[in-house]
């Protein structure tokens, strides 16, 4: 491997690749700008693949900002076949989960 192949390869690239297996739960920390949202993007679209509704996938974010970030890059990931399944897609903050479980919407 050239030495710029080994610069581009993150140190943390062997969690990354595991953190994409949907067989496994996880949870991502990380400090601000290192890769989280887009970790997240690819797993959640892997998770589409695997399910038969979208409902079937619960993403929980804490801020309304990471989560409207995390499904506008979703959106746009799937392309023209966002128009059907958009307004489907489960990812919120955990308030808006705790507050749709404690009225009884939850689709859990």
């Amino acid at each position: 491997m050239s030495t710029a192949a080994q610069r581009s390869v993150a140190p943390d690239q062997a969690e990354r690749d595991r953190a994409l297996d949907i067989a496994r739960s996880f949870i991502v920390q990380a400090p601000a700008g290192s890769g989280k949202t887009t970790l997240l993007v690819a797993r959640y679209l892997k998770l589409l693949d695997a399910v038969e509704r979208p409902e079937e996938i619960l993403a929980i974010t804490f801020t309304n900002k990471a989560a409207g970030e995390m499904k506008k890059r979703v959106i746009e990931k799937l392309g023209p076949r966002a128009r059907d399944i958009a307004h489907r897609l489960r990812i919120e903050t955990i308030d808006a989960f705790c507050l749709s479980v404690e009225i009884g919407r939850a689709h859990v």
